[in-house]
C-alpha cells in the first residue's frame, strides 16, 4: 500500500516580482497618479523628460490591509526612478480624494516584494531587498495608519548571498 502525504503550510507569504508581473489597470492608475503630480506638464512632456512610456509602468493590485479594496503596488522602469538603492516603490491607497502614495522606499523589482503574514496597524508587513552588495533584507516595511509618517523600516542583521 502506498501513502502519499501532502504537507501544505497553514499560511503562505506572497512574493511579487514586479519586473515580471504587470496588471494593465493597476499600471494605468500608477501612471495617472504620477502624471497628476506633474500636472504643470503635458503627459508627452513627462514621458520624454523622465524617459519612460506607459508600458514601463509596472503595477499590480494587492489588498494589503484586508479591507476588500486593493492597493496598487508598482514602480516605473526608467533610469529617472532608479538610484543606487534600486527603483522607487509606489504603494497607492485609494482614498476618497484619490490615490495616495503611502510609502517612500527604494527596492529591486527582480528580487521581489515579500508580503508577510504578520500585520502592523492592519497592513501586511512587507519585506524588500535594498542593496546589491550584501543583499540585506528589510524583513518588515511597516505601513503606518498615519500616512503623513513614512513607513517605519526595521533592519535585520541577516545577510543573504546569491
Amino acid at each position: 500500500m502506498l501513502f502519499i502525504i501532502l504537507c501544505l503550510p497553514c499560511s503562505a507569504e506572497d512574493i511579487l516580482y514586479l519586473d515580471k508581473e504587470r496588471d494593465e489597470k493597476a499600471s494605468a492608475i500608477l501612471d495617472e497618479y504620477y502624471l497628476k503630480r506633474l500636472n504643470h506638464m503635458k503627459p508627452e512632456e513627462v514621458y520624454k523628460e523622465f524617459n519612460y512610456t506607459k508600458s514601463d509602468v509596472r503595477a499590480v493590485f494587492y489588498d494589503l490591509n484586508s479591507d476588500g479594496i486593493d492597493e496598487v503596488i508598482g514602480y516605473i522602469n526608467s533610469s529617472a526612478f532608479q538610484c543606487v538603492e534600486g527603483y522607487q516603490l509606489f504603494i497607492l491607497k485609494n482614498e476618497p480624494e484619490g490615490y495616495m502614495n503611502i510609502v517612500n522606499v527604494n527596492f529591486y523589482p527582480n528580487l521581489g516584494v515579500k508580503i508577510a503574514n504578520s500585520k502592523t496597524d492592519n497592513f501586511f508587513d512587507i519585506g524588500i531587498y535594498f542593496t546589491k552588495i550584501n543583499l540585506v533584507e528589510k524583513p518588515a516595511l511597516r505601513i503606518s495608519k498615519d500616512y503623513d509618517e513614512y513607513a517605519e523600516i526595521k533592519y535585520n542583521k541577516k545577510y543573504r548571498q546569491y
